[in-house]
């Protein structure tokens, strides 16, 4: 998907860099337009329901020249970027550091501190995660953009 990529550009073989304003060329969804000199960069992000393993093993296969044994997506250790993360969740995160230690706990402690305990797999609402950071004294976010902040991480 072309929105799964992010920060695209070519460091053209004079030096000079094209940053792609508008994205990835569509004309290069046809490998014969794609230039053949420079250095093309992007970072790629999917969530895990758009995870299409079968692809990803072709690619990694045709481009990379590597092959793997594994078949199904739960065999994969998926993980993310902290530097990709937004300034506010990594807050959240360094709090948690110093409080918990293991998020599974933290997430368990702010389940409890809610008043809504989950009776099945473990789930919270937006309301029940505002509820547990104020239980928590997580008070790093003030002020009108509160809110914003606390849907943000939720999300």
């Amino acid at each position: 998907r072309p929105t799964n990529l992010h920060n695209p550009k070519v460091i053209k073989p004079d030096g000079n860099i094209d940053p792609l304003p508008v994205g990835v060329p569509r004309s290069w969804e046809n490998f014969k337009h794609i230039p053949t000199d420079g250095v093309f960069t992007v970072t790629y992000q999917c969530s895990p329901e758009n995870i299409n393993l079968k692809a990803r093993l072709q690619l990694m296969e045709q481009f990379g020249g590597w092959t793997s044994e594994v078949k199904k997506t739960e065999e994969v250790l998926w993980w993310a970027s902290a530097s990709d993360a937004p300034v506010d969740v990594m807050e959240f995160l360094e709090f948690l550091v110093g409080q918990y230690s293991d998020v599974f706990k933290a997430f368990d402690h702010i389940d409890e501190l809610s008043g809504c305990v989950s009776t099945g797999p473990p789930v919270l609402t937006m309301r029940e995660f505002e509820t547990g950071l104020k239980a928590m004294k997580f008070n790093k976010w003030k002020g009108p953009k509160r809110q914003q902040k606390i849907k943000e991480v939720f999300r």
